[in-house]
Protein backbone atom coordinates (compact mmCIF):
# COMPACT_ATOMS: atom_id res chain seq x y z
CA UNK A 1 0.00 0.00 0.00
CA UNK A 2 1.19 3.47 -0.79
CA UNK A 3 2.43 4.99 2.41
CA UNK A 4 1.77 8.54 1.19
CA UNK A 5 -1.97 8.58 0.41
CA UNK A 6 -3.18 5.07 1.36
CA UNK A 7 -4.62 4.63 -2.13
CA UNK A 8 -4.18 0.89 -2.15
CA UNK A 9 -1.68 0.97 -5.00
CA UNK A 10 1.66 -0.75 -4.74
CA UNK A 11 4.32 1.52 -3.35
CA UNK A 12 7.02 2.45 -5.89
CA UNK A 13 10.53 1.23 -5.32
CA UNK A 14 12.63 3.84 -3.55
CA UNK A 15 15.32 5.37 -5.73
CA UNK A 16 18.78 3.90 -5.43
CA UNK A 17 21.11 6.04 -3.31
CA UNK A 18 23.51 8.13 -5.32
CA UNK A 19 26.88 9.53 -4.36
CA UNK A 20 27.56 13.13 -5.27
CA UNK A 21 31.27 13.95 -5.42
CA UNK A 22 31.69 17.71 -5.19
CA UNK A 23 35.38 17.45 -6.05
CA UNK A 24 36.30 20.91 -4.78
CA UNK A 25 36.69 22.87 -1.59
CA UNK A 26 33.72 24.82 -0.30
CA UNK A 27 36.01 27.84 0.02
CA UNK A 28 37.26 27.57 -3.56
CA UNK A 29 36.36 31.13 -4.50
CA UNK A 30 38.01 32.57 -1.40
CA UNK A 31 41.13 30.49 -2.03
CA UNK A 32 41.35 31.76 -5.61
CA UNK A 33 41.16 35.38 -4.44
CA UNK A 34 43.69 34.66 -1.69
CA UNK A 35 46.11 33.30 -4.29
CA UNK A 36 45.62 36.47 -6.35
CA UNK A 37 46.24 38.61 -3.26
CA UNK A 38 49.40 36.65 -2.47
CA UNK A 39 50.75 37.13 -6.02
CA UNK A 40 50.07 40.85 -5.81
CA UNK A 41 51.78 41.20 -2.44
CA UNK A 42 54.74 39.12 -3.61
CA UNK A 43 55.18 41.26 -6.73
CA UNK A 44 55.30 44.32 -4.45
CA UNK A 45 57.82 42.53 -2.14
CA UNK A 46 55.44 43.35 0.69
CA UNK A 47 55.21 41.23 3.86
CA UNK A 48 51.58 40.83 4.94
CA UNK A 49 50.58 39.77 8.46
CA UNK A 50 47.19 38.25 9.25
CA UNK A 51 46.66 39.00 12.97
CA UNK A 52 44.11 36.85 14.80
CA UNK A 53 42.93 36.86 18.40
CA UNK A 54 39.86 36.78 20.60
CA UNK A 55 38.21 40.13 21.40
CA UNK A 56 40.15 42.15 23.93
CA UNK A 57 43.51 40.41 23.53
CA UNK A 58 45.18 43.67 22.54
CA UNK A 59 45.57 43.55 18.75
CA UNK A 60 44.93 47.26 18.25
CA UNK A 61 47.13 48.23 21.21
CA UNK A 62 49.95 46.16 19.71
CA UNK A 63 49.62 47.94 16.36
CA UNK A 64 49.40 51.33 18.06
CA UNK A 65 52.76 50.74 19.70
CA UNK A 66 54.30 49.57 16.43
CA UNK A 67 53.05 52.77 14.82
CA UNK A 68 54.30 55.02 17.60
CA UNK A 69 57.69 53.31 17.84
CA UNK A 70 58.34 52.96 14.11
CA UNK A 71 61.68 54.63 13.30
CA UNK A 72 61.14 57.96 11.58
CA UNK A 73 63.42 60.39 9.87
CA UNK A 74 63.84 63.65 11.79
CA UNK A 75 60.98 66.04 11.11
CA UNK A 76 58.74 63.47 9.46
CA UNK A 77 55.68 61.63 10.61
CA UNK A 78 54.02 61.44 13.98
CA UNK A 79 55.84 61.03 17.25
CA UNK A 80 56.75 62.93 20.40
CA UNK A 81 57.97 65.93 18.38
CA UNK A 82 55.59 65.48 15.43
CA UNK A 83 52.05 64.75 16.68
CA UNK A 84 49.44 63.51 14.27
CA UNK A 85 47.60 66.53 12.84
CA UNK A 86 43.89 66.80 13.52
CA UNK A 87 42.96 66.42 9.87
CA UNK A 88 39.37 65.41 9.07
CA UNK A 89 38.77 61.70 8.73
CA UNK A 90 37.23 60.77 5.42
CA UNK A 91 34.93 57.82 4.75
CA UNK A 92 35.44 55.96 1.49
CA UNK A 93 33.01 53.15 0.59
CA UNK A 94 34.68 50.11 -0.86
CA UNK A 95 33.96 49.83 -4.59
CA UNK A 96 31.79 46.91 -5.62
CA UNK A 97 31.53 45.47 -2.12
CA UNK A 98 28.80 42.89 -1.80
CA UNK A 99 29.86 40.84 1.18
CA UNK A 100 30.30 37.77 -1.05
CA UNK A 101 31.46 34.79 0.94
CA UNK A 102 32.15 32.42 -1.94
CA UNK A 103 30.60 28.97 -1.97
CA UNK A 104 29.88 28.60 1.73
CA UNK A 105 26.18 29.38 1.55
CA UNK A 106 26.65 32.25 4.01
CA UNK A 107 25.25 35.45 2.58
CA UNK A 108 27.59 37.65 4.61
CA UNK A 109 25.00 40.41 4.43
CA UNK A 110 26.58 43.72 5.29
CA UNK A 111 23.60 45.97 4.63
CA UNK A 112 22.49 48.04 1.68
CA UNK A 113 25.75 49.97 1.51
CA UNK A 114 27.98 46.93 1.12
CA UNK A 115 31.20 46.62 3.13
CA UNK A 116 32.25 50.14 4.11
CA UNK A 117 35.80 51.26 4.67
CA UNK A 118 37.15 54.39 6.27
CA UNK A 119 40.56 55.86 5.48
CA UNK A 120 42.42 58.99 6.48
CA UNK A 121 44.31 61.47 4.35
CA UNK A 122 47.21 63.18 6.06
CA UNK A 123 49.76 65.61 4.56
CA UNK A 124 52.43 64.44 7.03
CA UNK A 125 54.59 61.43 6.33
CA UNK A 126 53.47 58.24 8.06
CA UNK A 127 55.38 55.02 8.75
CA UNK A 128 55.58 52.67 5.74
CA UNK A 129 53.08 50.39 7.50
CA UNK A 130 49.35 50.17 6.85
CA UNK A 131 46.53 48.27 8.52
CA UNK A 132 43.30 46.78 7.18
CA UNK A 133 41.01 46.51 10.21
CA UNK A 134 38.03 44.17 10.39
CA UNK A 135 35.18 44.65 12.85
CA UNK A 136 31.47 43.95 12.82
CA UNK A 137 30.75 47.65 13.36
CA UNK A 138 32.32 51.07 14.14
CA UNK A 139 35.63 52.55 13.01
CA UNK A 140 36.95 52.90 16.57
CA UNK A 141 40.06 50.79 15.98
CA UNK A 142 40.99 52.60 12.76
CA UNK A 143 40.73 55.95 14.55
CA UNK A 144 43.10 54.69 17.24
CA UNK A 145 45.58 53.61 14.56
CA UNK A 146 45.33 56.95 12.75
CA UNK A 147 46.14 58.69 16.03
CA UNK A 148 49.19 56.44 16.35
CA UNK A 149 50.40 57.67 12.97
CA UNK A 150 49.39 54.73 10.79
CA UNK A 151 47.44 54.55 7.56
CA UNK A 152 44.38 52.39 8.10
CA UNK A 153 41.23 51.17 6.41
CA UNK A 154 38.30 50.00 8.53
CA UNK A 155 36.14 47.23 7.06
CA UNK A 156 32.77 46.81 8.75
CA UNK A 157 31.71 43.23 8.12
CA UNK A 158 28.14 43.52 9.40
CA UNK A 159 27.08 40.00 10.39
CA UNK A 160 30.22 38.27 9.08
CA UNK A 161 32.48 37.11 11.92
CA UNK A 162 35.68 37.07 9.84
CA UNK A 163 37.47 38.77 6.99
CA UNK A 164 37.66 37.12 3.58
CA UNK A 165 40.15 37.43 0.76
CA UNK A 166 37.77 39.54 -1.32
CA UNK A 167 37.35 42.02 1.52
CA UNK A 168 41.12 42.32 1.82
CA UNK A 169 41.44 42.93 -1.91
CA UNK A 170 38.89 45.74 -1.71
CA UNK A 171 40.63 47.11 1.39
CA UNK A 172 43.85 47.34 -0.62
CA UNK A 173 41.94 49.24 -3.29
CA UNK A 174 40.68 51.69 -0.67
CA UNK A 175 44.23 52.24 0.62
CA UNK A 176 45.54 52.92 -2.87
CA UNK A 177 42.67 55.29 -3.63
CA UNK A 178 43.64 57.12 -0.45
CA UNK A 179 47.20 57.58 -1.66
CA UNK A 180 48.80 54.58 0.08
CA UNK A 181 50.19 52.32 -2.68
CA UNK A 182 51.57 48.89 -1.85
CA UNK A 183 54.90 49.86 -3.41
CA UNK A 184 55.39 52.49 -0.70
CA UNK A 185 54.85 50.11 2.20
CA UNK A 186 57.24 47.92 4.15
CA UNK A 187 54.56 46.07 6.12
CA UNK A 188 50.80 45.50 5.74
CA UNK A 189 48.87 44.12 8.71
CA UNK A 190 45.38 42.65 8.46
CA UNK A 191 43.75 43.01 11.88
CA UNK A 192 41.11 40.30 11.63
CA UNK A 193 37.75 40.35 13.39
CA UNK A 194 38.12 39.45 17.06
CA UNK A 195 37.29 35.74 16.89
CA UNK A 196 39.32 32.54 17.22
CA UNK A 197 36.87 30.29 15.37
CA UNK A 198 35.80 31.40 11.88
CA UNK A 199 38.90 33.39 10.77
CA UNK A 200 41.08 30.27 11.05
CA UNK A 201 39.50 28.73 7.94
CA UNK A 202 40.03 31.71 5.63
CA UNK A 203 43.26 32.26 3.75
CA UNK A 204 43.62 35.98 3.01
CA UNK A 205 46.82 35.86 0.98
CA UNK A 206 49.08 36.68 3.92
CA UNK A 207 52.73 35.73 4.18
CA UNK A 208 52.67 35.47 7.97
CA UNK A 209 49.87 34.30 10.27
CA UNK A 210 50.15 35.69 13.81
CA UNK A 211 47.86 34.55 16.62
CA UNK A 212 47.68 36.48 19.88
CA UNK A 213 46.51 35.37 23.31
CA UNK A 214 46.57 37.46 26.46
CA UNK A 215 47.34 36.35 30.00
CA UNK A 216 43.81 37.30 31.06
CA UNK A 217 42.33 34.55 28.87
CA UNK A 218 43.80 31.50 30.58
CA UNK A 219 46.62 29.10 29.72
CA UNK A 220 44.35 26.62 27.93
CA UNK A 221 43.19 28.99 25.15
CA UNK A 222 45.50 27.30 22.58
CA UNK A 223 43.92 23.91 23.37
CA UNK A 224 40.36 25.22 23.16
CA UNK A 225 40.96 26.91 19.80
CA UNK A 226 43.57 24.59 18.36
CA UNK A 227 42.53 25.18 14.73
CA UNK A 228 43.51 28.85 14.96
CA UNK A 229 46.85 28.18 16.61
CA UNK A 230 47.65 25.23 14.34
CA UNK A 231 48.27 27.47 11.33
CA UNK A 232 50.25 30.13 13.19
CA UNK A 233 53.79 31.13 12.21
CA UNK A 234 54.12 33.32 15.30
CA UNK A 235 52.16 33.27 18.57
CA UNK A 236 52.20 36.33 20.83
CA UNK A 237 51.37 36.15 24.54
CA UNK A 238 50.28 39.68 25.41
CA UNK A 239 49.71 41.60 28.66
CA UNK A 240 52.59 40.00 30.54
CA UNK A 241 52.61 43.11 32.75
CA UNK A 242 49.55 41.50 34.41
CA UNK A 243 51.17 38.13 35.08
CA UNK A 244 51.27 38.57 38.84
CA UNK A 245 47.70 39.81 39.10
CA UNK A 246 46.07 36.95 37.16
CA UNK A 247 48.39 34.09 38.22
CA UNK A 248 48.92 33.04 34.62
CA UNK A 249 51.28 30.09 34.10
CA UNK A 250 53.43 31.24 31.20
CA UNK A 251 55.38 27.97 30.89
CA UNK A 252 52.20 25.92 30.77
CA UNK A 253 50.79 28.15 28.03
CA UNK A 254 53.97 27.69 26.03
CA UNK A 255 53.61 23.91 26.37
CA UNK A 256 50.03 24.07 25.13
CA UNK A 257 51.11 26.15 22.14
CA UNK A 258 53.91 23.70 21.32
CA UNK A 259 51.37 20.87 21.40
CA UNK A 260 48.99 22.39 18.82
CA UNK A 261 51.42 24.61 16.87
CA UNK A 262 54.86 22.98 17.01
CA UNK A 263 56.28 25.04 14.15
CA UNK A 264 55.26 28.42 15.59
CA UNK A 265 57.66 30.81 17.28
CA UNK A 266 56.37 32.16 20.62
CA UNK A 267 57.01 35.64 22.02
CA UNK A 268 55.79 37.05 25.34
CA UNK A 269 55.28 40.82 25.43
CA UNK A 270 53.23 43.74 26.69
CA UNK A 271 51.70 46.23 24.29
CA UNK A 272 51.15 48.55 27.24
CA UNK A 273 54.67 48.64 28.68
CA UNK A 274 56.64 47.71 25.58
CA UNK A 275 58.27 44.71 27.24
CA UNK A 276 59.32 42.10 24.69
CA UNK A 277 58.94 44.42 21.70
CA UNK A 278 62.62 44.26 20.79
CA UNK A 279 62.10 40.58 19.99
CA UNK A 280 58.95 41.42 18.02
CA UNK A 281 60.80 44.06 15.98
CA UNK A 282 63.45 41.43 15.21
CA UNK A 283 60.79 38.91 14.19
CA UNK A 284 59.13 41.44 11.86
CA UNK A 285 62.41 42.96 10.66
CA UNK A 286 62.64 43.44 6.88
CA UNK A 287 65.67 42.22 4.96
CA UNK A 288 66.90 43.74 1.73
CA UNK A 289 65.56 40.77 -0.20
CA UNK A 290 62.03 41.32 1.12
CA UNK A 291 62.17 38.49 3.65
CA UNK A 292 60.58 38.68 7.07
CA UNK A 293 62.71 38.23 10.14
CA UNK A 294 61.15 34.82 10.67
CA UNK A 295 62.90 33.56 7.56
CA UNK A 296 59.95 33.72 5.16
CA UNK A 297 60.93 34.41 1.56
CA UNK A 298 58.08 36.30 -0.08
CA UNK A 299 59.01 34.94 -3.49
CA UNK A 300 58.49 31.37 -2.27
CA UNK A 301 55.88 31.80 0.46
CA UNK A 302 53.37 28.98 0.61
CA UNK A 303 49.71 28.92 1.51
CA UNK A 304 49.30 28.86 5.31
CA UNK A 305 48.61 25.51 6.93
CA UNK A 306 44.89 25.51 7.71
CA UNK A 307 43.19 23.03 10.00
CA UNK A 308 40.59 21.07 8.01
Amino acid sequence: MCVDCRCGQSAPEPPAPQRLDLGERLLRRNDQQAAANRRRFSEAHLPVVNLLSAPGSGKTALLERLGRDWPREPGLGAGPTNPVPTAPLLTAPLPGATGDTGDTGDTGDTGDTGVPASASRCPHARPPMAVIVGDLATDNDARRLWAAGLSAVQISTGQACHLEAGMVERGVQALEQDGVPLAGLELLVIENVGNLVCPAAYDLGESLRVVMVSVTEGEDKPLKYASSFHGADLVLINKIDLLGAVEFDLDQCRRHIARVAPRARVLALSARSGAGFSALWAALGLGRDGALGLGLDLAQVATPVLQP
